[in-house]
């Protein structure tokens, strides 16, 4: 049976920083309670654990142990986004169609790489915690208004790796997985064993599927959030709630960017889908969640969203990083068979174990996968 870590105590953390934390935890207990009132059975929300581990390295998983499901994130996973979101919008305001970007002098995409782990001097939260100050302390932007928008984007990426994980939960994932091989579901990897290929790759975008769903009706469907995002993500345009969907999509992107860095193959053969395949699922998937809830936007629905995974790009690189080369660029004509195979897979996969799942949460009128 997997052992359980620890779960990571966040009032360690100092006031200021406790919340980019708390947050989205409070945020997937939501979303669990939501699954489970979704399968008219509240009471399955009673057997499942979400906290954070005390963990330097990016990750999230899902698993079963003890005959309770458990979701876990690293500490170092909403630490890092939060470093990287802190970055992005320190000196330029992200969204901005002006021609403002500043310089990053001599660099060049590909110079630099974000790590997937803390430098963690020791053992134990005392030191975790020190890791995660040191970095965040470090990187907060002077004005107010970035602030605000960098953590509510560090929020949306956060949310998005838990319900990410639930996701893995609510389908069946975790539990059938571990009645036949006893591993986990991790965001980086499968540990020793794990599902075979195609069916832990159906299950990944079934994960993202959800996640998706999750957020959506977190962020644009429950007024009171949609209003505090909108707000707080600056959504200034004509159609504030188009704004607030690209902005989604920009938050999410950074997830798939980080893992990105040791898996840029259009067509994957491991665990999971390759990180471009999962964009271009997600971005399908809140164009086509936007034109059923708000038809009248169709028009511009494709644009506002290809816009803001632009800008998600842009910003990567000009952090010093680069996405979408080397084996992306070199094998790209192989994007839409491989979409269309990894849709397929999900098809077939979630017919076959649908009695394992016992929630099924979609966007509003979705017609992709």
């Amino acid at each position: 049976m997997l052992s359980v870590p620890p779960a990571f105590d966040c009032t360690l953390l100092s006031e200021p920083l406790r919340p980019l934390f708390t947050q989205p935890l409070e945020v997937a207990h939501l979303g669990l309670r939501a699954f489970a009132r979704k399968a008219g059975n509240e009471a399955l929300a009673d057997g499942v654990t979400i906290q954070y581990a005390s963990d330097e390295s990016f990750d999230a998983c899902a698993f079963e142990a003890g005959n309770r499901e458990y979701v876990v994130v690293s500490t170092a996973a909403p630490a890092l986004l939060q470093g990287i979101f802190f970055d992005v919008v320190r000196d330029t305001n992200p969204f901005s169609l002006q021609d403002d970007e500043r310089s990053v002098d001599e660099a060049q995409p590909g110079d630099f790489r974000v790590p997937l782990e803390l430098p963690v001097a020791g053992f134990g939260d005392a030191h975790m915690v020190a890791a995660i100050e040191s970095l965040l302390r470090g990187g907060v932007p002077d004005e107010k208004w970035q602030r605000i928008l960098s953590v509510a984007l560090g929020e949306l990426a956060t949310v998005f790796l838990f319900t990410h994980e639930l996701g893995h939960v609510v389908r069946g994932h975790a539990r059938l997985l571990s009645r036949f091989r006893a591993v986990r579901l991790a965001e980086i990897g499968f540990g020793e064993k794990g599902a075979p290929g195609r069916v832990s790759r159906a299950w990944e975008l079934q994960a993202d599927q959800t996640a998706f769903a999750f957020l959506w009706s977190y962020a644009i469907n429950t007024q009171r959030q949609r209003e505090r995002f909108i707000r707080q993500l600056k959504c200034t345009g004509p159609e504030p709630v188009l704004d607030l969907l690209g902005r989604i999509c920009y938050a999410i992107s950074f997830v798939f960017f980080l893992i990105a860095q040791g898996h840029n193959r259009v067509q994957a053969t491991g665990s999971h889908p390759s990180p471009l395949v999962r964009i271009t699922f997600l971005l399908a998937m809140a164009e086509t969640a936007m034109e059923a809830q708000y038809p009248h936007l169709a028009d511009r629905v494709h644009e506002s969203v290809t816009r803001a995974h632009d800008f998600a790009e842009a910003a990567w690189n000009r952090l010093g990083l680069e996405f979408g080369v080397r084996g992306y660029s070199e094998h790209i004509e192989d994007l839409p068979h491989t979409v269309a195979t990894s849709q397929r897979h999900m098809h077939h996969v979630a017919r076959a174990l649908s009695h394992h799942a016992w929630a099924f949460p979609k966007p509003a009128g979705s017609r992709t996968a």
